[in-house]
């Protein structure tokens, strides 16, 4: 399985978020501006309203962030259920390597923020990988293939 090229592009769409805050506001203004005519009341409630969206935004996100966390937690496991030993590796593509030798297949976690799992692969491979001068050139040559979606 691939993560998206990026983390947060799913939970973090800004643009349409502020747009939706800010005319929700605007009519909340309008709205209430006509029912009051009172600048004082119509300033508070529209503070109180942008408070209220962004605490709820803010909570979303947070769970939507807690909830990928929990997702990837599970797709690192072992096939026998244990947790899959990580490792960093010096390289300017590949961030950590793991090795799950039930199922032959390697996770590597990209500096992009993408997972991809690779299969089959023997230990000898990742082990060379592991220690090789450039790991990024060697899943370039050796396992960029091999890489199951």
């Amino acid at each position: 399985m691939q993560f998206s090229e990026n983390r947060w592009s799913r939970y973090l769409k800004l643009p349409v978020a502020v747009a939706w805050i800010v005319v929700t506001s605007i009519v909340i203004a309008v709205a209430a501006a006509i029912l009051t005519r009172s600048f004082w009341l119509t300033t508070a409630v529209v503070g109180i309203w942008l408070i209220v969206t962004q605490m709820l935004y803010v909570a979303v996100i947070l769970y939507l962030v807690s909830a990928e966390k929990r997702r990837q937690r599970r797709l690192l496991l072992r096939s026998d259920g244990e947790p899959l030993a990580i490792f960093a590796v010096e390289s300017r593509m590949i961030n950590l390597v793991g090795f799950d030798e039930g199922s032959a297949t390697l996770v590597i976690e990209f500096h992009d923020g993408q997972i991809k799992f690779f299969h089959p692969v023997t230990e000898a491979m990742y082990l060379d990988l592991k220690t090789a001068p450039s790991p990024g050139a060697y899943y370039k040559q050796h396992l960029r293939h091999l890489h199951r979606r």
